[in-house]
């Protein structure tokens, strides 16, 4: 991308253009753009020099059927994924939940540039990706989809307790907004865990999850507690791939949930 786009000139004309193939792409849910739709005044030149460097390429319906030059693709669907991301997201988290938002049904198309904006925030501005979280999982009009790429990409990319500190300072909130916020993102990461290998949050390489349910069982409510068993049931099915740090934080989840339970008889 740095080579064939950015370059050392033209550069900003080259992503202009392919910001432009994004925006009519999503806009006509389809992987192809009209050509003349993409050419704007000063931008020829910067459309052939993508097309020279096969970032983009004249659309061919199959591989024994004749190119027709009208028509722009990307010469691979993950080049429009990473352009989408990058060039068509808008660089705010917020202004990405509006859009999510405005249009639900978007996320089917572009969900792994949704997913590589989170892998992108989470190296970069875990600010960033923690807004972006929290207001997708708390947006009503964010589709289902939406709310759970950003849980997906936690589950996998959490390393240690600390990674989770905005999450349990979220469910920990006297502010309902934000606990709310907090307890659909937890919900989410709770059903990618467990729709995920038992490796995620089991054995030498798991993540912290064991030692997060020990934390946020300590002062659950009623909706935290009852995400929390659902988790711990399915990380107890296998006890032998506990290590003997992570059976310790099961066995103390365990005994928090059995108080709550006991508290509200």
């Amino acid at each position: 991308w740095a080579y064939r786009v950015v370059g050392t000139n033209g550069g900003d004309l080259r992503e202009r253009v392919l910001r432009r193939t994004c925006i009519l792409m999503v806009q006509a849910r389809r992987l192809r753009a009209e050509r003349l739709q993409l050419v704007e005044p000063g931008s020829a030149e910067s459309l052939q020099q993508l097309l020279s460097n096969q970032v983009l390429v004249e659309w061919q319906p199959s591989t024994d059927a004749v190119t027709q030059r009208q028509q722009i693709a990307f010469s691979h669907n993950i080049l429009f994924d990473f352009a989408t991301s990058q060039l068509f997201l808008p660089p705010e988290s917020a202004d990405v939940v509006r859009l999510l938002a405005t249009d639900p049904d978007l996320t089917l198309m572009i969900r792994p540039s949704i997913v590589m904006r989170y892998q992108q925030l989470w190296d970069t501005s875990r600010e960033a990706f923690w807004a972006l979280l929290f207001g997708s999982s708390g947006d009503p009009s964010v589709s289902a989809v939406g709310k759970v790429i950003g849980a997906s990409v936690l589950a996998e990319s959490a390393r240690t307790l600390q990674d989770f500190d905005p999450l349990i300072a979220g469910l920990q909130s006297g502010s309902t907004p934000e606990r709310a916020s907090a307890e659909f993102a937890f919900r989410h990461l709770v059903g990618a865990l467990t729709a995920g290998p038992a490796t995620t949050f089991a054995g030498m390489h798991a993540g912290p999850y064991c030692e997060l349910l020990r934390v946020v069982s300590q002062a659950a409510n009623e909706y935290v507690a009852g995400y929390a068993e659902t988790l711990l049931r399915v990380i107890l099915e296998q006890p032998s791939n506990l290590t003997a740090d992570q059976f310790l934080a099961a066995g103390q989840t365990a005994r928090h949930l059995l108080r709550f339970a006991w508290s509200h008889q």
